[in-house]
């Protein structure tokens, strides 16, 4: 049994429906004032995709499924206590692009923190009339400040709701042609993906694609791999994974 669902059988990421214990001690929390913008609607025009470019390919990575409406405070992270990064980027984005938060956190040491994204959303009740919490889309990234192309490491964000299809990584990509995917283990193949295209009035990105975690076995994966094609040829973009670690 992988450290996930050990992690998942402790009860350690079990669903929290309140606001006192998802925001009491967030174990990442916010460095600065939480940044955000909600804007009218308008005809929203998909970002032109860059195969060169892995963040603006890999738009979002969950932990399995989020159920019911979109809460901003019950957003989760797949991170140990104990893990040695200490500054992190944490962007949500709408799948109509209406709204996006940015911001840098750091990782508090108090052993009583919970597996929560800090926030302080004036848009909270918005948010969840507007937005089931499959339409917010969430990448973390540790390592980073938000302003660097590389030097980072994905973290998967774990979406607002009960528990459902916590078995699975979920990426969410803006591609032109589609694109394969892999979970990597110490430059192995250890999951590929099955993806689809996005349906529906979405912007942000046009293909979702689900990476099995039940035939691990002891294998941690410590990355993702993205294969997309650019004027007919293919371009890889491997982009280091933060894992659970016990």
């Amino acid at each position: 049994m992988t450290c996930v669902f050990r992690l998942l059988a402790a009860g350690a990421l079990t669903f929290v429906s309140t606001l006192a214990l998802a925001q009491s001690a967030p174990l990442l929390q916010l460095a600065g004032a939480f940044q955000e913008k909600l804007s009218q609607p308008t005809p929203g025009l998909r970002a032109a995709p860059d195969a060169r470019d892995s963040l603006r390919t890999l738009v979002g990575l969950h932990l399995g499924e989020g159920q019911g409406a979109f809460q901003v405070d019950q957003v989760g992270v797949l991170l140990e206590r104990r893990t040695h990064a200490s500054d992190f980027c944490v962007r949500m984005a709408s799948e109509d692009s209406r709204y996006v938060a940015t911001n840098v956190y750091g990782k508090t040491l108090r052993p009583a923190a919970e597996p929560f994204v800090e926030t302080h959303s004036k848009y909270a009740a918005q948010l969840a009339d507007l937005y089931d919490a499959e339409g917010v889309v969430i990448r973390i990234l540790a390592g980073s400040k938000c302003g660097e192309k590389d030097g980072f490491k994905l973290v998967p964000a774990i979406p607002p709701g009960p528990p459902k299809g916590r078995d699975r990584l979920r990426a969410f990509l803006n591609v032109a042609l589609g694109a394969d995917v892999w979970l990597m283990s110490g430059g192995k193949a250890v999951a590929e993906a099955a993806c689809r295209p996005a349906r529906g009035n979405i912007v942000m990105y046009n293909f979702i694609c689900d990476l099995g975690l039940e035939r691990l076995g002891s294998a941690r994966p410590d990355a993702i791999k993205i294969r997309t094609l650019e004027r007919g040829a293919p371009v890889d973009a491997t982009l280091p994974l933060l894992w659970y670690e016990d």
